[in-house]
């Protein structure tokens, strides 16, 4: 209870011992309450204690929960072994040695010769026994070594020819290693332990054939039916999200970091565009550019997310391959959190902020299509660089080639260049461009039913006007037979004197090639809907297909 509601930890955060994650890990595999549970050396790299610890609690396991518990030990203490029921031991060729009750095991081995000493570990005879090929066993004194194993000299052995023999300790070989060579005599002739075929031996005993008999009998019963329960597909959504909102509360850096860039980066743009002017020389082009950068920012944000997709990932096959829940309610848990925590906040936060600084229609209307088409915008980023991270499942790799879309898509927002001077071709590219339409959205929503008004001079609006017309030929192919009535200080007061000068924003548009005629803003938002859809879609079918081959 004492390591309750505490961090597992990772490379970067301290956590709970390495004892503790392996109790932790054997845990998540109960949840699902399998009637065999297979553990891959869950001793290994535990200090004594703990591993007994890991142990004692796999056997109250079995005995408790009645299920079957199957490990693979390296080197276990005595109170391992011990409590272990049955005992499959290999020997170094990968064959079994041995194979039955644990507590018969020394027999076994007693009544073929090998007899392990009272004080000696089990464990470890059996281990050294099985996995001796003749090596030598270094001897710095150069005495004759004490070994740990001995054959019984007795007439009541196995029948398997094998009398009054013993092992004997000879330091003849390798003498220039001070090095004692193990060898068994009267096993037919003089011969190495090593030599001792442990799996022949054991497909010749009793022991395989009972096994044998076991399973033949188990055969000729009713068969059972392995049945896979798993829990309905809302109460794993509830507990999923549930651990999202867990994982957040304990790790908010990620939503906290999300909502300072939005902040940050929504007063810096709410600065720069301060009340930006309705006049025709800025107010459009001050308003098209926070556009594009606002929808180039909120895809740039989701970078930051690839390495935590990437590491959620293994977590994800891990857990679906041990069956914990479908793929489906995984997926839309982990979209509809994030959609909800990392992508509606800041969007909120943007829009509200610009909306009111920078000075841009604030009716409800206009309003909220600006906040949704925001949110569409970081949505589909999100699921474009969920695609590429699912099929790629590398940082770096994917890291360079999402920004890379990104860019390729900023290209053909259409403010870098004019797209309407572009060849055919090349134009239609910028269909596939969630910028293009982000921009294009935005724009019609804020420049439909606008008119940007102003005091200038016709020189600051025409420029070079004025000097055209001073020259008598183009003034009368301009004005006809009345340019005789015009002299030149009345196309002096006409250039000079402040007039004022109102332009659509529609006409803006018209510049820009951005189509507000045969479609409406919601056409915008709907294409960036249909990308952020087929983005989740494919990325679906990839873990979907991937998970086929764990």
């Amino acid at each position: 209870n004492k390591c309750a509601d505490t961090l597992v930890g990772n490379y970067l955060v301290r956590g709970v011992s390495s004892g503790e994650k392996k109790r932790t890990c054997i845990a998540m595999e109960l949840l699902l309450q399998p009637d065999i549970l297979l553990l891959d050396e869950p001793t290994t790299g535990l200090d004594s204690f703990s591993a007994n610890e890991i142990v004692n609690c796999l056997s109250r396991v079995a005995r408790d929960l009645n299920k079957t518990v199957i490990m693979s030990l390296h080197q276990p203490r005595y109170s391992i072994f011990k409590q272990l029921d049955k005992l499959f031991l290999l020997n170094v060729n990968g064959e079994c040695a041995y194979h039955g009750p644990t507590s018969k095991a020394r027999d076994y081995f007693a009544e073929r010769g090998f007899t392990c000493e009272e004080a000696d570990n089990p464990g470890d005879f059996l281990l050294d026994l099985v996995q001796s090929r003749g090596l030598s066993f270094k001897n710095d004194a150069l005495d004759i070594t004490d070994v740990s194993f001995s054959q019984k000299d007795d007439d009541k052995l196995h029948s398997n020819g094998i009398t009054g023999n013993s092992i004997t300790a000879d330091n003849s070989h390798n003498s220039d290693y001070g090095a004692t060579h193990i060898g068994m005599n009267g096993f037919h002739d003089s011969k190495s332990l090593g030599t001792v075929d442990f799996g022949k031996m054991f497909l010749s005993s009793k022991e395989l054939s009972a096994i044998r008999e076991d399973i033949v009998e188990s055969l000729t019963d009713s068969p059972i039916w392995a049945e896979k329960q798993m829990s309905g597909f809302l109460t794993q959504m509830k507990h999923l999200l549930l651990r999202e909102l867990r994982t957040v509360l304990k790790n908010p850096e990620c939503f906290i970091g999300q909502v300072v860039i939005a902040t940050f980066l929504s007063l810096l743009f709410g600065l720069l565009f301060f009340q930006s002017e309705l006049t025709p020389e800025r107010g459009f082009q001050n308003r098209h550019g926070l556009f594009f950068f606002l929808s180039l920012s909120l895809m740039m944000m989701n970078i930051a997310h690839i390495e935590l997709f990437i590491a959620q990932q293994k977590l994800f096959f891990h857990e679906y391959a041990n069956g914990y829940y479908y793929l489906l309610p995984y997926f839309l848990s982990t979209v509809l959190f994030d959609l909800l925590t990392l992508r509606v906040i800041p969007c909120l936060i943007f829009g509200f902020t610009l909306t009111y600084m920078v000075g841009l229609q604030s009716d409800a209307d206009h309003l909220l299509y600006m906040i949704v088409m925001l949110i569409l915008l970081a949505v589909t980023g999100c699921g474009i660089s969920y695609l590429i991270t699912s099929l790629l499942r590398t940082f770096y790799i994917s890291h360079m080639t999402v920004i890379l879309v990104f860019v390729v898509m900023m290209v053909f927002a259409g403010l870098i260049i004019n797209l309407k001077t572009l060849p055919g071709w090349v134009e239609g590219l910028k269909y596939l461009s969630v910028v293009y339409y982000g921009v294009s959205g935005l724009s019609v929503n804020e420049f439909v039913g606008l008119n940007f008004c102003g005091n200038s001079t016709a020189n600051s609006a025409c420029p070079g006007l004025e000097a055209a017309l001073a020259d008598p030929a183009n003034l009368r192919s301009a004005l006809g037979p009345a340019a005789s009535f015009v002299t030149p200080e009345t196309i002096e007061r006409m250039f000079s004197n402040p007039v004022q000068i109102c332009v659509s924003g529609e006409s803006g548009l018209e510049v820009q090639g951005i189509d507000y005629q045969s479609v409406s803003k919601w056409f915008y938002s709907g294409m960036v809907s249909l990308i952020a859809l087929i983005m989740y879609t494919l990325t679906f079918v990839r873990l979907y297909f991937s998970n086929r081959h764990i």
